[in-house]
């Protein structure tokens, strides 16, 4: 009788136990609600994610752009950070967007991120919660854009760009260094400015490339940013980090540079330094988001 007891104790115990891994799997007992593969127009890549957390009461956004030279990556990679500030109750979004090609250029990509916007707002909206402002952020490719559509779309998105965080982001492509480091530089400018890109003819498409550079679009209004690069980046240079902050100095824009001495263009030899960024990084979430 008492080995009966034990063994109905045991059963009783796995099914509860699969019942609370069902649910935890479900999402019940999560603090968010995740909406996955969201489309927002008619290219395979036009999707996103968005994380809101539950009875979520602020307006604050924060929108991951995936890096990748344009043509590469997916916004799976900020999968872990949509989940961590979605759990300290901060709604957060990840897009894909159309690569660059021949036929997709750097404006092209930017209409892409601004419908993504028109979307979460919309699908937010839908979900009883009203976003009006967000920080953009991302690594290189994606911290280009970020930059790009903070400064150039702080007045047009339907919700207001009020903060950026570059990580070894592009700020200026006339600078000389990319042309000596990346092989496949004059076809990615190419595709990024629409204009056929050539070692020759660089000073006569220094207006395009400047065009879809974030420097170019820095004003006294523009939002306040955080600079995270490495010092032994041989792909996007340090100077290009100098540039934008000497743009931001200039217009008396509130900035934060980071430089990291041993790390390249993953900044991955920091660890102190990137826990300070990362510190910097929540205190604009509070302060600009919250």
């Amino acid at each position: 009788m008492h080995k009966r007891k034990i063994i109905l104790l045991i059963s009783v115990f796995l099914v509860l136990t699969l019942c609370f891994l069902s649910l935890l799997l479900l999402g019940v007992f999560r603090t968010y609600n995740v909406y996955s593969d969201v489309k927002y127009g008619e290219n395979e890549r036009n999707t996103l994610d968005l994380y809101i957390p539950k009875k979520y009461k602020k307006e604050g956004l924060i929108l991951y752009i995936h890096g990748g030279a344009w043509i590469a990556g997916d916004k799976e990679t900020y999968k872990n950070d949509l989940k961590k500030y979605a759990r300290k109750g901060i709604a957060c979004a990840s897009i894909n967007y159309r690569y660059a090609s021949s036929t997709v250029s750097c404006f092209d990509i930017l209409e892409d991120i601004d419908s993504a916007i028109n979307t979460i707002y919309e699908k937010a909206s839908k979900e009883g919660v009203t976003l009006t402002k967000m920080m953009l952020t991302g690594h290189s490719a994606g911290a280009h854009l970020s930059l790009l559509y903070a400064y150039k779309y702080q007045e047009t998105s339907i919700i207001k760009p009020v903060a950026v965080a570059s990580f070894a982001g592009p700020t200026d492509l006339t600078e000389e260094e990319y042309y000596k480091n990346w092989q496949s530089v004059y076809e990615l400018f190419s595709y990024m400015t629409g204009k056929n890109v050539k070692k020759y003819n660089i000073e006569e498409v220094k207006d395009d490339l400047l065009q879809v550079s974030p420097i170019s679009y820095v004003t006294s209004k523009s939002v306040p940013t955080i600079i995270a690069q490495g010092e032994k980046d041989n792909i996007v240079s340090k100077e290009n980090a100098i540039r934008l902050e000497n743009a931001l100095e200039n217009n008396n824009v509130e900035y934060y540079a980071y430089y990291y001495p041993n790390s390249g263009h993953g900044l991955e030899n920091d660890k102190k330094i990137n826990k300070q960024v990362y510190a910097k990084f929540d205190e604009f979430v509070l302060k600009y988001l919250c």
